[in-house]
């Protein structure tokens, strides 16, 4: 080692990489890259040699986790969140990549919209953003939107999010279409025919509650039609915060048949049922809605099976005017950046799934499926990492949250598993300092 200073040097720390054993090791950060990556055996570092020194005694590095489906809410509903303030959220949260959905105002349907998305993550967001262009023009499901000009302004998939295409000839011409670029058709899978009250699930306690609700069956319907679409035309098709146990099988039945289809599970139905939204609790609504312990198990042992790809947030910050309302009234959505990780590590804690499989969940399959380069800590790889104390219990603290919406059901929930540092490029963006 000369006494030349390198940037940062993050030492003691437990690395691991999916798929590989832990182990303990010292990591140098130059120039937004790994320069360096020796385990604590073989060298002993002079703390003089470095700008910055970060003793990570007790933490695990993970790659940083990579998030397939948000919402930033810019342009139109920056009182919800911008996409400074939602990377910041998404940083604190040990996420270094996050997708942005199309839904905002205007609608991201023409490259003028994806360009001005694209300058402001430039100008202000402090990890990875990349923008998922709509399908169609408005979300009306009718005409298709610019995909070819907003693909060459960077989108990385295609979706109309928050709304379900009903047309099964436009979605067959929108999965032909998305062929030729290679990209991914991200589809929120609820029939809106049949869909009576959105974000609760139909049965007893929507009953209870003098609410009709959202079947399951609203979903399995879309996921099963997209599926023999995609089929046919062998276009990507990926399915966004799958929640039902019918849905699954599909899904699991097209990927026997070599079928291109993925898709993702939200952790609020992995952890949490349709007793949540008891009480007309709008901070538990969210569509497709939770619903009851026979879905969450069937995903449950769909996420360590594999037939479940990736582990999404659909990050939805409402402010609170859109949630203080009548049930039917208000948004659906929960602000999920900040909760994720310690959520999906109550699966580990209870061995439903193993580390190395929600790790992979949250990295290198997000990768994967949107055809991103393999998130690995290795030297020359750009400094993308997560930093977690496993052992470290807390409670979820709301008020807390660096996303400007605060609408969570999980407010006062103790977990274990604390985000302690994010870096992005080799730039420290969340420090629990």
């Amino acid at each position: 080692m000369t006494g030349r200073k390198m940037v940062t040097l993050i030492k003691n720390l437990k690395i691991f990489n999916p798929g590989h054993k832990i182990f303990e090791g010292s990591i140098v950060l130059k120039e937004g890259k790994i320069a360096d990556i020796i385990k604590n055996k073989s060298q002993k570092w002079d703390d003089s040699h470095f700008e910055k020194v970060i003793d990570g005694k007790g933490l695990h590095c993970f790659p940083g986790f990579i998030d397939l489906h948000s919402h930033l809410r810019e342009p139109g509903f920056e009182e919800c969140e911008t996409i400074e303030s939602g990377s910041k959220s998404a940083a604190a949260g040990g996420f270094t990549t996050v997708c942005c959905m199309p839904n905002t105002n205007p609608v991201n349907d023409h490259p003028r919209v994806t360009h001005l998305i694209q300058e402001k993550i430039q100008n202000h967001a402090v990890i990875k953003v990349f923008p998922i262009g709509a399908i169609s023009e408005g979300l009306e499901g009718k005409k298709l939107a610019h995909i070819g000009l907003c693909i060459e302004e960077g989108i990385v998939a295609i979706s109309d999010d928050g709304r379900c295409v009903t047309s099964t000839a436009f979605m067959q011409k929108a999965l032909a279409y998305s062929r030729q670029f290679e990209i991914p058709v991200v589809v929120h899978a609820e029939d809106p025919e049949l869909v009576y009250d959105a974000g609760i699930h139909t049965g007893r306690r929507a009953s209870l509650l003098g609410l009709k609700g959202s079947p399951a069956l609203a979903e399995e319907v879309i996921v099963s039609r997209d599926i023999i679409l995609a089929e046919r035309s062998r276009a990507k098709l990926h399915i966004a915060h799958v929640s039902s146990w019918q849905a699954l099988k599909h899904i699991e039945r097209a990927k026997d048949r070599g079928v291109s289809v993925t898709c993702e599970v939200c952790p609020h139905h992995l952890v949490l049922t349709e007793k949540a939204a008891d009480d007309f609790n709008t901070l538990a609504k969210v569509a497709p809605p939770l619903r009851t312990e026979k879905h969450q198990i069937a995903l449950r042992k769909a996420l360590k099976d594999g037939v479940i790809d990736a582990i999404a947030t659909d990050h939805a910050p409402w402010a609170e005017k859109y949630k203080d309302l009548p049930f039917q009234e208000a948004a659906c959505g929960i602000a999920g950046f900040e909760t994720a990780f310690a959520l999906s590590y109550s699966l580990v804690l209870k061995k439903v799934i193993s580390l190395d499989q929600l790790i992979s969940k949250l990295t290198v399959e997000p990768a994967r499926i949107f055809g991103f380069k393999k998130p690995e800590i290795k030297k020359a790889q750009s400094a993308d990492l997560t930093l977690v104390n496993l052992s470290q219990k807390y409670q979820i603290d709301s008020q807390q949250f660096l996303s400007k919406s605060r609408n969570t059901p999980f407010h006062g929930m103790k977990v274990q598993g604390k985000i302690k540092y994010t870096f992005c490029r080799g730039a420290l963006v969340y420090g629990d300092i």
